[in-house]
This record gives C-alpha cells, structure tokens and sequence, in this order.
C-alpha cells in the first residue's frame, strides 16, 4: 500500500485528491495540510512514500516548501500537482528535486499512475512539462542583481525610482534592463514583463 500526502491551501482540492486516492485500492490516504508552513514538519512526522505538493499557496511557496522538505527528509518522493504551467516554475521544481511535476487538470487515472511510478522509484513529468524545461534551459539565468532590476520593473518602477532604491546610477540600471531584454529575447519593457511573468521569473 501506498501512502500519499497532500499540501495545499484549497480545502475542497484536499477532498478532491482524497476521494481520487481513496478509489485506487493500490493507494491509501495519510493526511492534509493547509499550507506552505510547516509543511515539512508535517511530512518528516507523517513519513508518506508520496507527497503531493502545490506552488501557489499564500502563506509560503509550494518551491520554498519543497526545499525545506527535501533539507529536513532528503529521501521524501515529491510530486507538484499544480496549476502552474510557468517554465521556471517547473524548472526549479525539478532542479531541487521533486520526482514528478503534474497539473491539476490531469487525469485522475494519470494522477495515480504518477503516484506508482514515483514510489516506485521513477519519475513522472509529461512531456509537455518537459518542454517547459527545456525552454527554461534554454533561458539565460539572471544575475541576482537583473533580478532585482527585473522585479522593480514588473510592479511598474522607472529606471530613476530602480536606480534609487538599488543605490546604483540609471546608467547601470539601463545597463541592467539591456541585458534582461536580451536573455528574454524582447524589445521593450512590456514585453520583458509579460514574458517573465509567463516564464515564471516574476510574479505579481
């Protein structure tokens, strides 16, 4: 038998994924949690053989979670079941060490051949999921500073406003959104935003 977790902040999700878990006889449900915190104090507790983890929660990110699950009980199988198709998001998902990434759209009957195929030892990530990989490797990451810069342009900041609270001249902040447009393969600022908010790098 194996035993599945759930984290995520959606009660009528939780229900959901328990009644899918409940109707696969190969499949037994151990227990929910709400949320991002103390997430990985719940799995080191429960000890299941799958965990099933989201990203978007509000009190702590299903990424940050995931981290701090895989620090305090390396050995945990972790599967993202989420609503995130963002590149980076499955990207980082899979560097840090989830052994699956899935949509919540997924079939059920895919959803339990995931769970299997994980314990079991394997991974499970669709090839459409893949290809959101590839495209994020394909991706120049960002310095920690482009990053910053790429942050303050995504709530609307100018360049003065950047310059000011990074405590660098315009010149290099426009240095800065150069090479941002570069790596995301655009033009102007809109276009950076859009495309880092699709690709993950940014959230709003």
């Amino acid at each position: 038998m194996i035993t599945v977790a759930v984290i995520d902040d959606h009660a009528v999700v939780r229900m959901g994924l328990k009644y899918v878990i409940g109707m696969d006889p190969e499949l037994k449900f151990a227990g929910e949690h709400p949320g991002g915190i103390g997430a990985s104090q719940f799995v080191k507790n429960l000890c299941p053989d799958v965990t099933l983890l989201d990203i978007y929660m509000p009190d702590k990110d299903g990424l940050s979670a995931l981290e701090e699950i895989l620090w305090t009980t390396p050995e945990q199988k972790v599967l993202m079941l989420t609503t995130s198709v963002a590149e980076n998001d499955a990207y980082r998902a899979i560097e840090i060490g989830a052994k699956g990434y899935m949509l919540k759209d997924d079939d059920a009957n895919d959803l339990c051949k995931a769970i299997k195929t994980i314990a079991a030892g394997g991974r499970y990530v669709p090839e459409q999921i893949m290809r959101l990989v590839d495209a994020r490797r394909r991706t120049e990451a960002f310095t920690p500073r482009e990053q910053c810069v790429l942050n303050m342009m995504a709530a609307g900041d100018a360049n003065e406003k950047i310059a000011i609270n990074m405590g660098v001249s315009v010149s290099a902040v426009k240095q800065h959104v150069t090479h941002i447009f570069s790596k995301l393969g655009v033009a102007d600022r809109v276009s950076a935003v859009t495309a880092a908010l699709k690709k993950g790098f940014v959230k709003i």
